[in-house]
């Protein structure tokens, strides 16, 4: 059983996302919280959490400040929940420590089917994420090694044509390590 910490300030978006949950099978809601502050007291509280689902926009402590605190004493994954669709908040929850970044929906009234079968996807990829002991974690450091992999693009074959990466769970912060260590300039698409 996937046991879930919700965070958000807004009643609603609470109700709306535990009711998701809800309908999910293998999983079930092991509390919420309306901020940051009361979701790191949470965490601190309950060490069999497997998942927190957090907003990244809320009161007290925001869910960015409320992450990076939750990552100093607990490796449990947390997924950034947001309104927002902007770039630079998303790759600071994952430099932060998130496991994922999943945007609310536009229309919380008429939610789409692909949004949900999306969002139980995150759920359940990121609670498979294996939780490491803090001591022999680096914060910060990406999931897979990617140093001395990346090559510049005077080692590239003349004739590629683009390049292609995949990911799976804990990709993301792996990606942002690796894309941003490629040259500034190659001459195919990423």
């Amino acid at each position: 059983m996937i046991r879930i910490l919700v965070v958000d300030d807004s009643a609603f978006m609470r109700k709306v996302i535990t009711d998701l949950i809800a309908k999910m099978p293998g999983t079930e809601i092991a509390g919420v919280a309306r901020n940051g502050k009361a979701a790191v007291d949470f965490v601190k509280a309950d060490s069999e959490l497997d998942l927190v689902l957090m907003d990244v926009e809320m009161p007290l402590l925001n869910g960015l400040e409320a992450l990076k605190q939750i990552k100093q004493f607990s490796s449990v994954p947390v997924v950034m929940l947001s309104a927002l669709t902007n770039q630079e908040v998303t790759i600071e929850a994952l430099e932060s420590g998130a496991t994922d970044f999943v945007e609310k929906p536009t229309n919380i009234m008429a939610i789409k089917d692909d949004w949900i079968r999306e969002f139980f996807a995150k759920i359940k990829a990121a609670s498979r994420q294996q939780r490491r002991p803090l001591s022999r974690r680096r914060e910060g450091a990406p999931t897979a090694t990617t140093s001395g992999q990346v090559k510049t693009s005077l080692e590239l074959r003349r004739n590629l044509k683009a390049v292609v990466i995949g990911s799976s769970t804990g990709g993301p912060r792996a990606l942002l390590h690796l894309i941003t260590a490629l040259p500034a300039r190659l001459a195919v698409p990423v």
